[in-house]
């Protein structure tokens, strides 16, 4: 058989669509930056302890604790409205609370801003941020987890020895183990909080909720309150997410709940962080129209 000499010395084809210069974005295109806010008493929220509540299980938790939580802050993004509250106790010696009702519906480029602003603008001394993550999805030293949430643990992350923790866990709480991954707000404020050496701890409860995949997030709601919930009642607003949020186990409450601290609330914020919990639930909840539409919710 006779080679092509010529052939194997030169290298292989290049395509057209290969190229060593760098891609530069067209004129018209449209880059997404948008602009993130925190707005509200400045002066209460600096280098104080931080607890981030995301999701249904931060809901959960301040429903547990029987607190009002008036509102002192928020983060407004562009024109789609309060998208997270803060509420901050007169006491300083107990932790402010931000709450991201609906956090699995923030788009990912959003995610890591807020946690950026938060890190700057309040400058946390600590940090503890709770979240769920799907027990049937979680891999562990003997394979996926078992489908039941009350006998699963909680798993926390923390980037300094737990006797040198903020706030120490109890016996009932596992690591978080490889090769299972962090994701959604809860990774972006682990990771700011690393890189500005803020001492954090990241809780996660087991839950049957499957979180959306992070390439197919829903578009950011608004949550503009409508027209009728400028006066709805804290009370009000408990009532009815206790219909829409799911418990936590008592066992991790337990674990949970004095972490937000004991004490007097700030009077002077306007409505309840629950307030605004309600309407992110609901706006993030297909209606009636939606369903005749064709759309489909289980």
């Amino acid at each position: 058989m006779d080679w092509d000499a010529a052939s194997i010395a030169t290298p292989p084809p290049r395509y057209d669509l290969e190229s060593d210069e760098e891609e530069i974005a067209p004129d018209n295109e449209v880059v997404f930056h948008p602009n993130l806010q925190l707005l509200g008493d400045m002066p209460a929220l600096l280098e104080r302890s931080l607890v981030v509540l995301l999701g249904n299980v931060g809901t959960a938790v301040m429903l547990a604790s029987k607190r009002i939580f008036p509102e002192v802050a928020c983060i407004d993004v562009d024109s789609h409205g309060r998208i997270a509250s803060v509420h901050a106790p007169f006491d300083t010696q107990m932790p402010c609370v931000l709450s991201v009702p609906q956090a699995e519906t923030i788009p990912v480029v959003i995610q890591s801003l807020i946690a950026k602003l938060v890190m700057e603008k309040m400058r946390p001394v600590s940090m503890v941020i709770m979240q769920g993550y799907t027990e049937a999805l979680y891999c562990n030293s003997m394979g996926l987890s078992e489908t039941d949430s009350s006998f699963q643990p909680l798993r926390y992350l923390s980037n300094v020895p737990m006797n040198a923790s903020p706030t120490r866990p109890s016996s009932d709480v596992a690591p978080w183990e490889t090769p299972n991954s962090l994701s959604g707000c809860g990774a972006a404020f682990f990771m700011h909080a690393v890189y500005r050496h803020t001492p954090v701890q990241i809780f996660c409860v087991p839950s049957a909720q499957v979180a959306p995949h992070p390439n197919y997030q829903r578009r950011l709601m608004h949550f503009v309150a409508p027209h009728g919930h400028q006066s709805l009642s804290s009370d009000e607003a408990r009532r009815r997410l206790n219909t829409l949020i799911p418990p936590l186990e008592e066992h991790h409450l337990k674990t949970l709940g004095p972490m937000l601290g004991k004490g007097s609330e700030a009077c002077d914020g306007s409505s309840s962080l629950l307030v605004h919990a309600l309407l992110a639930t609901l706006a993030t909840r297909p209606s009636v129209e939606s369903l005749g539409e064709g759309g489909m919710y289980i």
